[in-house]
C-alpha cells in the first residue's frame, strides 16, 4: 500500500483525508483501505499523538509526525511493507523539537507514560515474530534520543495497526 504507515497514522478512508477532499496536508491514500477498528489499547495510544478531531488538524499531525519516521535510524521500518510514497520528505529538520504544530516535549512525555504502561506496550508488541517487534523494542528501550524513541513507538503502533487490519480483512 502506498504511503503505508501515513496511512495508518491518519487512519482515515480516502473520502475522508485523500487527494480528492482538497484539504492542505493531505496525501494519497488507497481507495481500498479501509480504517483500522481501533481496539482500546490502540485508541489509548494514539490519543498521545492525535489530540485534535478535526481533520485538518490530524492531516497536519501526521504529516510532522513522518518527520520522525524518516529518520536514519527508523527509515527501514517506515519502509517495512512499502517503499513507494508520495509525499516529501526532504527538508526534515528534527534538530529543533519544536515542530509546526506541536511541541515533542509537550507530546513526548504522555506517550512515554502510556507506553510504559505494562498492558499497553504488551498489546502493542504483540505482533506477528516475523516483524522487527524486537528491533523496535530495543530501540524504545536503550535509545536515549527523544525524537528516534518517539519515532519507533509510533512505528510499534503502525505495525500493531496493519497486524489489526489483517485479521479483520483476512490478508
Amino acid at each position: 500500500m502506498i504511503n503505508h504507515f501515513r496511512t495508518l497514522l491518519l487512519n482515515k478512508h480516502n473520502s475522508e483525508a485523500g487527494l480528492t477532499t482538497g484539504l492542505p496536508y493531505v496525501e494519497y491514500i488507497d481507495g481500498n483501505f479501509s480504517p483500522v477498528i481501533q481496539t482500546n489499547q490502540l485508541n489509548t495510544f494514539r490519543t498521545t499523538f492525535i489530540t485534535d478531531s478535526a481533520i485538518e488538524l490530524q492531516l497536519l499531525r501526521v504529516t510532522n509526525l513522518m518527520k520522525f519516521l524518516h529518520t536514519q535510524d527508523l527509515l527501514y521500518y517506515t519502509l517495512y511493507f512499502d517503499n513507494r510514497i508520495t509525499y516529501k520528505t526532504d527538508n526534515y529538520d528534527l534538530t529543533v523539537a519544536q515542530r509546526d504544530d506541536f511541541d515533542i516535549n509537550t507530546i513526548y512525555p504522555t506517550m512515554e507514560l502510556t507506553w510504559l504502561s505494562a498492558p499497553i506496550r504488551t498489546y502493542l508488541l504483540d505482533i506477528p515474530s516475523t516483524w522487527p517487534r524486537n528491533e523496535l523494542n530495543e530501540i524504545i528501550t536503550k535509545t536515549t534520543d527523544i525524537t528516534v524513541k518517539m519515532g519507533a513507538m509510533l512505528l510499534t503502533y503502525c505495525f500493531k495497526c496493519e497486524s489489526v487490519r489483517m485479521n479483520n480483512t483476512g490478508t
